[in-house]
């Protein structure tokens, strides 16, 4: 019986230089000729994926935005999203706009005509011009706000955001979740830059809808696809991929290709025995004290949802200990 096989790019399905390679082409070919459809669920943008999205069937489904856009990976047609509503894209933008930094707010091109407006006069960091660069990526620049913005991003905005060093995008990161984390998604992480895939100081700030999700795009795309209550497995490195590697029939978490040496690699995967057995001993703690107040809490469903409580934590632990070794190592250009 097959499924639907969901894999990000970034730290999972691409190498470091941004390819997907021949053996990750062939097993994707491999699970298509077994039944397996695949989809592709990614923070990047349609056009932002064109090195990896002739690694799928032209009638495959393709997640981008985090999860904020659902679209045809052949043609790139849009099919679904979940948008920002526009007034408050334009208040995120000069949020972003007062701490110094220029708003990146992203569009659906169906829709607006472009993938980007870049809001401000500030200089775009060095990661962004290297992005606009590699990739066929529309954009605009607004100095300012004109005055029919709100036409222009009205059911459109998948995302508004900046990207800067991780120091001076904290402050950003810090005011808007206090004004808007209750209404929205405010994301704060790492960047993708020339050097480095994950880990950079280079940090992005990404605000999206609280309906931009990885895994309930994966059940949408299912049920367009046909295959509605068969297994889905996912494959995914990020915090945005917790959602979408919990909640999958199969959930696979592909932290240690971040790491560079292979004693790094095997140090990880020592790490997980400790923490798997740390949080399992949470786990059976939690149900047996549960169990007292009432038996019915440590079998069943509950049971099954404490499990997967416990695995935030223990992911989070997990990505914790990648980070400890990844920085146990100075390279000697950093030096």
């Amino acid at each position: 019986m097959a499924g639907l096989i969901v894999t990000d790019l970034d730290g999972t399905l691409l190498d470091r230089r941004g390819r997907v390679s021949p053996r990750n082409r062939a097993a994707l070919a491999a699970a298509r000729a077994a039944g397996w459809h695949v989809a592709i669920a990614t923070g990047r943008t349609w056009r932002e994926s064109h090195r990896a999205t002739d690694c799928v069937a032209e009638d495959a489904l393709f997640i981008g935005a985090g999860g904020a856009s659902l679209h045809e990976a052949g043609s790139g047609r849009t099919i679904a999203t979940m948008t920002v509503d526009a007034r408050d894209a334009l208040d995120l933008a000069h949020a972003i706009i007062a701490h110094g930094h220029r708003a990146h707010v992203l569009v659906d091109p169906d829709r607006a005509g472009h993938d980007y407006f870049f809001v401000g006069t500030a200089e775009l960091d060095a990661a962004t011009r290297w992005w606009l660069a590699e990739h066929p990526i529309s954009s605009r620049d607004w100095e300012a706000a004109p005055e029919d913005a709100l036409a222009h991003l009205e059911g459109a905005v998948l995302r508004v955001g900046t990207i800067g060093i991780d120091d001076g995008i904290a402050p950003v990161a810090r005011d808007i979740e206090a004004r808007w984390g209750t209404r929205l998604a405010v994301r704060h992480w790492s960047a993708l830059t020339a050097e480095e895939a994950i880990g950079s100081r280079t940090h992005m700030l990404e605000v999206f809808s609280p309906r931009a999700d990885k895994w309930d795009r994966a059940c949408e795309a299912a049920r367009r696809l046909g295959i509605a209550g068969l297994p889905i497995v996912a494959l995914g490195d990020g915090l945005n991929d917790l959602s979408l590697v919990r909640s999958a029939a199969i959930g696979v978490a592909m932290a240690a290709l971040g790491l560079n040496t292979w004693w790094q690699r095997v140090a990880l995967v020592l790490a997980g025995i400790p923490i798997s057995l740390f949080v399992n001993i949470l786990r059976v703690t939690s149900l047996g004290l549960l169990s007292i107040i009432d038996p019915n809490l440590s079998a069943g469903e509950f049971h099954s949802m404490i499990g997967l409580v416990w695995l935030v934590p223990a992911f989070l632990m997990f990505l914790g200990a990648m980070w400890v070794i990844r920085n146990l190592v100075i390279d000697e250009a950093d030096a």
